[in-house]
């Protein structure tokens, strides 16, 4: 499948959470697409932010709001109508979900059930994109256990097991009320690009290590992650929510690199010289799993999607992004035109 421009102009797009840093990308591509973006979220989750940064206030209709708002959500979904949605408000850092359990469920799990209920009742036809997480798999940390969209679901720690339970109770909905609702759930890896800010997060430690002299702390130097680049993960949602509307299939997708198996390590070794990143952390990490393998056979076979960055491309567009950023160039200039040689790289309809 391909990228349809004609498909994506003019759709209304609304997306929850569209202040965080895939929601923010996924709002330049569809600008760029000429897409109408509708933004449902709270204020952005980090200062500095993608969203604030390259002023995308301007550039969709926003409203503040919080996914556990049930009425809220359902004013701003009936006032606007939207032709696809893309639901990516969520408590997304591993920690914080440990620290906080309760808030942690009410976001990840019930925050879609409101959205899944809203829609329940939702006269018109609407297809909708859950981004949950490859995390929602039960993980026993087997080195070579790689996990399809038929593995089980399960999740010890707490985000793991809010993700679990969201993808339950999609598939619930989709089975008993899906008259007027196309849904697809939507598992990728770790992703990584400029503009992320997130807190614990590996690209984040390490900028701000480079450019702000802050201590780095590593929890897990010899973690696997299916680290990815947020323009292929974008890519993907792209292809997903179009084959989404044109069936009434059911399906959950796994998004991953050709490369499942980078280590933190190997990250850190490409941005940091080694006696940079040789502090551990005294806080014992028995709650980010080390091994994490995905398998995306799925998604290449039927739509064709598949990654364009290599490891190495992935590592030098996001040195060259955070450069440019701290050194005072004009960085949404560079964000708005690198989109858009990604997508004339691949192919478009």
């Amino acid at each position: 499948m391909l990228l349809n421009t004609k498909f994506w102009k003019n759709k209304k797009v609304l997306i929850t959470g569209c202040t965080g840093f895939s929601g923010s990308w996924l709002i330049i591509f569809l600008n760029i697409l000429r897409s109408r973006v509708i933004g449902y979220s709270l204020s952005p989750p980090s200062k500095p932010n993608l969203f604030n940064v390259l002023g995308l206030k301007n550039n969709i209709r926003l409203h503040n709001g919080d996914i556990n708002n049930y009425n809220n959500l359902k004013k701003i979904i009936y006032k606007e109508k939207p032709d696809i949605i893309f639901h990516l408000a969520a408590n997304a850092i591993v920690l914080d979900c440990h620290r906080n359990p309760i808030k942690t469920y009410k976001t990840n799990s019930f925050g879609v059930l409101n959205l899944l209920e809203i829609l329940r009742h939702y006269k018109k036809k609407i297809t909708v994109n859950i981004i949950t997480s490859d995390k929602c798999y039960t993980n026993k940390q087997k080195k070579n256990a790689l996990f399809n969209e038929e593995s089980s679901l399960g999740g010890d720690d707490v985000y793991s097991a809010s993700k679990a339970v969201a993808e339950i109770m999609v598939n619930s909905y989709q089975k008993y009320f899906s008259n007027n609702i196309k849904i697809s759930t939507i598992r990728s890896g770790n992703i990584i690009g400029g503009g992320d800010w997130g807190k614990y997060r590996l690209i984040t430690d390490i900028v701000l290590s480079k450019y702000k002299n802050k201590k780095f702390n590593i929890r897990n130097l010899n973690a696997i992650r299916p680290w990815q680049h947020v323009y292929d993960v974008i890519h993907a949602y792209l292809l997903i929510a179009q084959y989404t509307y044109m069936t009434n299939k059911f399906q959950n997708w796994n998004v991953a690199p050709n490369n499942t198996r980078i280590s933190v390590k190997k990250i850190c070794s490409f941005f940091l010289k080694k006696k940079e990143f040789k502090i551990k952390s005294k806080y014992k990490n028995n709650i980010e799993k080390k091994f994490l393998l995905l398998n995306s056979k799925k998604i290449r076979k039927i739509i064709k999607w598949k990654p364009s960055f290599s490891y190495k491309e992935m590592m030098y567009d996001i040195e060259k992004w955070y450069h440019l950023y701290y050194n005072s160039k004009n960085i949404k200039q560079h964000s708005y035109d690198t989109a858009k040689l990604f997508l004339k790289s691949i192919k478009l309809k």
